[in-house]
């Protein structure tokens, strides 16, 4: 997410920039999703949001990239679960990434091939907004159940 319309601005024209030529390019790694925040800025943001979805310019983004390449790699980065569907649906393999702080590296480890992808969600990953609250054994089915994923 971005502070102000002139830094989204800015990040578009590059995008706008790099993606001149993209129907050279075969694959793509795609990074939307919420900036890295202080607990305490998170409280004010979350508090503040009335919403779980993907903004609207990241799931632009994720679109317009996904559409131009033959493979794309989405890796979310958010510090809670947001409403993915659509962004799931486009990319060829996704990853929540979570907020990786200073072990940002370790995404490009496993992104990379230097090691396996492990983890586990902690929460049930819920298929929309009005599914919140959701948790584990409240009947309600989520997109991912509590639980989901891959162990070494």
């Amino acid at each position: 997410m971005y502070e102000t319309e002139a830094e989204l601005a800015g990040l578009q024209a590059l995008l706008d920039e790099s993606l001149a030529g993209a129907s050279e390019h075969r694959r793509a790694i795609i990074r939307p999703g919420e900036r890295t925040l202080t607990a305490a800025q998170l409280v004010k943001v979350i508090t503040g949001m009335s919403t779980l979805a993907v903004s609207s310019a990241n799931a632009a983004q994720v679109s317009d990239i996904c559409s131009r390449v033959t493979q794309c790699v989405v890796v979310l980065f958010s510090g809670r679960p947001l409403i993915i569907n659509t962004q799931l649906n486009q990319a060829d393999a996704f990853v929540a990434a979570w907020l990786p702080g200073t072990e940002g590296a370790g995404i490009t480890d496993v992104l990379f091939g230097d090691f396996s992808f492990t983890g586990k969600l902690p929460v049930t990953w819920p298929n929309a907004v009005t599914q919140e609250p959701i948790n584990s054994g409240d009947g309600q089915t989520g997109l991912f159940p509590f639980g989901y994923g891959i162990t070494p």
